[in-house]
Order: C-alpha cells, then structure tokens, then sequence
C-alpha cells in the first residue's frame, strides 16, 4: 500500500514538474516570438522613418534645385534686358551720328554752291543759296568763311540792286525802279548808300502812285539816317505828303 502510494505520488510530480516545463518552454518561446515581431515592427518604423526622411531631402533637393534655376532664369532675363537696352542705346547712337553726319555733308554742300555762285559773280543767288545753309553743322573755321561771305554778298548784291533800280528810275520805269530799291534796302540797310536808297524810293513809290508807302520809307529816312545829306528833304516830303 505504502509502494503503490509513493508511486503515485512521483507520478503527480514527474507530471507537475513536466507541465511547469511545458508551460515555460512555451512561455519562453512566445516570448522570443514576441521580442522578433517588435524587432521586425521597430524595423519596419526605422525603414519607412527612413523612407520618409529620404523623401524630405530629395523633396528639399529638387525645392532648393528649383529656387537656384529660378534664380538662374531671373538672372538671365535681367542680362537679357540689360543687352537689349545697350542695343537699343548703341542703335540710338548710331543714328544720331549717321544724322549728324548727313547734315554736315549737307551743310558742306549748300555752302560750296553759294561759295561758287559768288565767284560767278550771281550775288543774288548767292544770298538764296546761303538761306539754305545749317552753320551749326559747319566747322567754326568755316562758319567765320560764312559769315564773311554772305556779309560780303549783300553789300554786292545790295549796291547791283540800288544801282539797277537808280537805272530803271531814270527810266521812268518807277514801279519796277522801286522793287529794285526795297529790295536793295531789306538786304543791305546798312550801306553808304542806304539812305539815297529810301530816297528813291520813296519816290519812285510816289510816282508810281503809292504816296502812303512812300511816306513810310521817307519817314525811315529821316528817323534811321539823322546824318544823311538827304534829311532836308526828307522831313520836308513827309509833312507835305503825310495825311
């Protein structure tokens, strides 16, 4: 009875001490089953935080790309604006030289044709062929030359004129004779001659019926010439003719 119990009782624990081995033997293994799943979940958080970050740096990558080639663009557009401006201001230049020179090869022209009317002896085309010439576009050297030349046209062309009319006067001719002697007058009013000049005319414009006109010229004579040998005569015409 006594063996048979002793018996029973090794069995009992022989199978409590199997059953606590059992149940640690599992509980060991779902533990080590639980530590790799939380390695393989921290794994996989590592992996896809990775991820992530490789995202945010090639996405800060391309951000940081793309502001230096618009500032590369920005960049090239202002060089490309800057260029055309010198363009334009090289192009502007360009045809203010070329007009600056056209006008004084223009200038130079007019100049050689009134030059060469004068030696023709045609004052008076010499006077119209000097209107035409632009002085500001000659050379100062050749402005002087101008001057000289058309101060001495109108003496000339003056003196042809009064000389003309004193002729056509003569004549009779007295309409005519005192187209002459205005014209002499408004060209060269400034001659030895001038004040014989509105003398005539007053007359010839008299003469050929136009007495207001030549009150004007006598009253001319007498205000423009006080040392004419003329003045006389002159005050004495316009307080008989003068209404």
């Amino acid at each position: 009875m006594n063996e048979s119990r002793k018996s029973n009782i090794w069995l009992y624990a022989v199978i409590l001490f199997t059953s606590a081995f059992i149940v640690l033997l599992f509980a060991g293994y779902s533990q080590i089953k639980m530590n790799r799943s939380l390695e393989d979940y921290k794994s996989q958080v590592f992996d896809s935080e990775s991820e992530k970050n490789k995202h945010l740096q090639n996405f800060y990558s391309a951000q940081e790309m793309n502001e230096k080639l618009n500032n590369d663009i920005s960049m090239l557009e202002e060089d490309n604006r800057n260029l055309k401006e010198e363009k334009s201001l090289l192009e502007s230049k360009s045809s203010a030289l070329q007009e600056e020179l056209d006008n004084r090869s223009e200038a130079n022209e007019h100049f050689a044709a009134a030059l060469a009317s004068y030696l023709n002896g045609d004052f008076l085309e010499t006077i119209e062929l000097l209107k035409d010439v632009e002085v500001e576009y000659l050379e100062p050297k050749v402005v002087k030359t101008c001057r000289l030349l058309e101060s001495r046209t109108k003496t000339e062309a003056g003196q042809l004129l009064f000389d003309e009319g004193f002729t056509l006067y003569e004549q009779a001719e007295y309409e005519e004779a005192a187209k002459r002697f205005l014209s002499s007058i408004e060209i060269a009013p400034a001659e030895v001659y001038s004040d014989k000049c509105l003398y005539y005319l007053a007359y010839a414009q008299m003469r050929s019926g136009n007495t207001s006109s030549a009150v004007v010229h006598m009253s001319r004579l007498a205000e423009d010439y006080p040392d004419s040998k003329y003045l006389k005569r002159a005050k004495q015409f316009v307080t008989r003719y003068k209404k």
